[in-house]
């Protein structure tokens, strides 16, 4: 499916899951080189960029969040810009881009801001709001990790451990899409200069300063979480020494009445004596257990 925004600037044509139709359609229009349209049809695990001296070629990658595996998975979405077009193309919607896309046909206000300097400036609305999207996910890891911590502070160290693994590996996974990104947009800065015009150079700069800065949240929350994870395994540890201990001061106060009851094993009213402060003893370690939320 293709949509096209036209302008009296630029012209966006946005493609989803792209057929051979598609390429052709492209190919017939456009002078981009036969290797570029190959690569439009197939999946670049990578992000990159290429000058072609009158287009630019870039891939980045979307992280969205699979519900079924509940896990951030990335979704591929390629760029090709040339002086007065850009063109989006992906295999499967992309929120950011499918909202912007639909804002600019429906308002013209919005359409006329965002056209305003041109394929430079309808680029940089685009990146700017794939970016923005991340908000929310950094957002709800920020409340995650706030949760982690409280549960560690009232002592539910077991209950954290799945918590902190599956809030690690959303982390982890967020940063293996991201870090690579970074030489992308880091270079996208000298070659969309070299293309669109020096007038480009401050919203390609402030495109990257963007992604650095989402790029230091991330490395903040992974810098937390393996700090909680390592405080929550150390507390773990501590208790779980403190059990041990518990356990070897009551054994060795249990095998010496069991000794005596063993020797008095005969004499009916002393040993259910004895029975009975076994039983009691018992139960106050139980109930120490229970309250120490050991058991």
């Amino acid at each position: 499916m293709n949509r096209i925004l036209t302008t009296e600037k630029v012209t966006w044509i946005d493609i989803k899951n792209p057929t051979d139709k598609d390429i052709n359609i492209i190919s017939a229009n456009f002078p981009f080189h036969p290797f570029v349209l190959e690569e439009l049809t197939r999946e670049i695990r990578h992000p990159r960029i290429e000058n072609y001296g009158n287009y630019l070629f870039f891939v980045i990658h979307y992280p969205y969040f699979d519900r079924k595996n509940q896990e951030t998975k990335p979704k591929e979405i390629d760029f090709l810009i040339t002086e007065n077009k850009i063109i989006t193309i992906h295999q499967s919607t992309i929120l950011p881009v499918e909202s912007l896309f639909i804002n600019l046909q429906l308002y013209p206000e919005k359409q006329k801001e965002a056209i305003k300097e041109g394929t430079m400036g309808l680029l940089y609305i685009i990146l700017e709001e794939i970016l923005k999207s991340l908000t929310p996910k950094f957002n709800n890891i920020d409340k995650k990790l706030d949760q982690i911590e409280e549960e560690i502070t009232r002592g539910e160290y077991k209950k954290t451990i799945n918590r902190i693994f599956f809030i690690k590996k959303d982390i982890l996974n967020l940063e293996k899409i991201l870090s690579p990104q970074k030489k992308v947009f880091d270079i996208l800065q000298e070659e969309g200069a070299k293309l669109l015009g020096k007038n480009s150079k401050p919203f390609l700069h402030e495109i990257f300063n963007d992604f650095l800065a989402q790029k230091s949240i991330l490395d903040s929350f992974r810098q937390t979480i393996f700090a909680l994870d390592n405080t929550n395994t150390s507390l773990l540890s501590i208790e779980t020494n403190e059990i041990i201990k518990i356990l070897t001061i009551v054994t060795l106060i249990l095998l010496p009445l069991q000794y005596i009851t063993n020797i008095f094993i005969n004499q009916s009213t002393l040993m259910w004596i004895l029975i009975s402060l076994q039983i009691l003893f018992i139960t106050f370690i139980l109930g120490y257990f229970k309250i120490k939320k050991w058991l």
